[in-house]
C-alpha cells in the first residue's frame, strides 16, 4: 500500500495569514544506514511544511502532530505545548492532487506572537543533538504568496553536486577511483532536490484566509504541448549523454515536461525506448538499471506529442568494486609490500559489477601495461619497482569511460 501524505501547518488567520516551514537538510544531520539509504532525504534542500509521507495507523490529525515533534522536537499535540504558542484550534483538511491521489493537511490556528515565539523555538531545537530526525536544517514564516515563491526544486550549485558533496560529506577530500557511494549520493541528491513540490502548494493555497492561486489553463483547443524531456536519477557528461551506474531493481526515469504540466485529460505521449513507469503515469518512462549499455553505444528514449518529439539518451555503467592483487601483499591502509629483491611482475586486476568482458571494455587505466596472457581489459602488469613510491597507495589507476 503507498504511503500517504500528511504534514502540520501552524498558522495565524487575519489579511496576511503567515505559516510556518522549514527548509529540507540537503544531507541529513545524521543517518543510521550508509549512503545508499536515508542520507539524502526527499525534497532535498527544498522549503516544505512539517511532515511526510507516512504508512503510520491511526488518525492523520495525530499521525501530522507525531510528525511534527519528531522533526521539531516540539508536541503541539500537549495541551500546556499547544496553550503556550497561542493555538486555538486544529482544522484536518481533506486534499486532492492532480493525480487524485489523497493529502492529510492539519492546520494549527495560532496567534501572531505564538507564530513568532514557535519559529524561535523550533529554530533552537533544529540545531540540538537531542533531536533524532535530521531532516530540517531552518524554520521560517511565510505569507501565502511568498511561500509559493519560495516552494520549489534547487538548482545546483556552482560546480554541480557531485563537488558539493565531495567538500560536504568527504570533507574535501576527493574519493577514490573504486569509492561507487559518491556516484550514488550524487545521483541521489540529483533526484531529490527536483521532486515535486505539489504537495507543498496544495498545502500552502488551501492555507485559511489564503486567496486562491490562478490554475494553468490549456491552451487554445484543448491542446497539450510537450516542452522537454526531463531525466531523475542520472548524471550527464559533458557530450550530453546521461548516465547511471549498474544497479539490479533501480530505474533511471525520463518525464516529458507538458504544457500545461497537469493537464485535464492524460496527454497520449507515444514512447520509443524504455520501458512503462511503475507508477502508470503516460508522463513516465523507466530505464532499467539491470543490464549494462553494451560499450559505445547509447540507449535513445523518445517521446512523440502531437507534431513534437523530444529525446534523451542514457547509458548503463559498470560499477568497480576493488582490486584483486598477485605479486604483492597486502599492507594494509591500501598500502602494498612487494620483493625487494625480486623482478616478478604483479598482476592487477579490478573487479567490475556485472562481472564480464562488456564491463572492462568501459574501463581506462593509467599506469602499467595490458596482462599478455588475456584478451580482457580488467587486467594490468605492473612492474615490482612501481611499488616502492610510498606515496600511492596503488600505481595504477583505472576509471570508466563515459564519453
Amino acid at each position: 500500500m503507498a504511503s500517504t501524505p500528511c504534514f502540520a501547518v501552524p498558522q495565524t488567520v487575519g489579511s496576511a495569514p503567515r505559516m510556518l516551514l522549514g527548509q529540507r537538510r540537503l544531507v541529513r544531520k545524521r543517518a543510521d544506514t550508509g549512503p545508499g539509504a536515508g542520507l539524502i532525504p526527499d525534497h532535498a534542500g527544498q522549503w516544505a511544511p512539517f511532515g511526510d509521507r507516512t504508512d503510520a495507523a491511526g488518525t492523520f490529525d495525530a499521525t501530522a502532530l507525531q510528525l511534527f515533534l519528531d522533526q521539531t522536537g516540539i508536541n503541539l499535540g500537549d495541551s500546556q505545548t499547544a496553550a503556550k504558542y497561542g493555538v486555538s484550534r486544529r482544522d484536518l483538511k481533506v486534499l486532492q492532487d492532480s493525480n487524485y491521489r489523497t493529502v492529510y493537511v492539519l492546520y494549527l490556528i495560532l496567534t501572531d506572537t505564538g507564530l513568532d515565539a514557535l519559529k524561535a523555538d523550533v529554530m533552537a531545537k533544529l540545531g540540538s543533538p537531542a533531536l533524532e530526525d535530521g531532516v530540517f536544517l531552518k524554520a521560517d514564516t511565510y505569507t501565502a504568496d511568498a511561500a509559493l515563491s519560495a516552494l520549489g526544486p534547487v538548482p545546483p550549485p556552482q560546480g554541480g553536486w557531485r563537488k558539493y558533496l565531495i567538500t560536504n560529506v568527504y570533507g574535501g577530500v576527493q574519493p577514490g577511483a573504486l569509492d561507487g557511494n559518491i556516484d550514488v549520493l550524487t545521483a541521489r541528491i540529483t533526484s531529490n532536490a527536483k521532486d515535486s513540490d505539489a504537495w507543498y502548494r496544495l498545502a500552502v493555497q488551501n492555507l485559511e484566509g489564503a486567496i486562491p492561486q490562478p490554475q494553468p489553463q490549456p491552451q487554445p483547443g484543448g491542446e497539450t504541448r510537450l516542452v522537454d524531456l526531463r531525466v531523475i536519477g542520472a548524471e550527464r557528461t559533458p557530450s550530453g549523454t546521461w548516465y547511471q551506474a549498474y544497479s539490479p531493481g533501480q530505474n533511471i526515469t525520463v518525464q516529458a515536461v507538458t504544457d500545461p504540466a497537469q493537464p485535464s485529460s492524460p496527454p497520449a505521449i507515444a514512447w520509443q525506448g524504455g520501458q512503462p513507469d511503475a507508477t502508470g503515469l503516460p508522463q513516465l518512462r523507466a530505464v532499467p538499471l539491470g543490464t549494462l549499455t553494451p560499450f559505445g553505444q547509447r540507449l535513445t528514449v523518445q517521446a512523440t506529442l502531437g507534431s513534437v518529439t523530444k529525446s534523451v539518451q542514457v547509458m548503463v555503467v559498470p560499477n568497480l568494486l576493488r582490486f584483486d592483487v598477485s605479486g604483492a601483499e597486502g599492507m594494509g591502509d591500501g598500502k602494498w609490500g612487494v620483493d625487494p629483491e625480486g623482478n616478478t611482475s604483479a598482476v592487477v586486476r579490478v573487479v567490475t559489477e556485472p562481472p564480464g568482458a562488456e564491463a572492462c571494455r568501459y574501463l581506462r587505466w593509467t599506469g602499467g601495461e595490458p596482462c599478455p596472457d588475456t584478451a580482457d581489459n580488467c587486467c594490468r602488469l605492473v612492474p615490482a619497482s612501481a611499488f616502492n613510491d610510498p606515496s600511492k597507495q596503488m600505481p595504477v589507476d583505472v576509471k570508466v569511460t563515459l564519453d
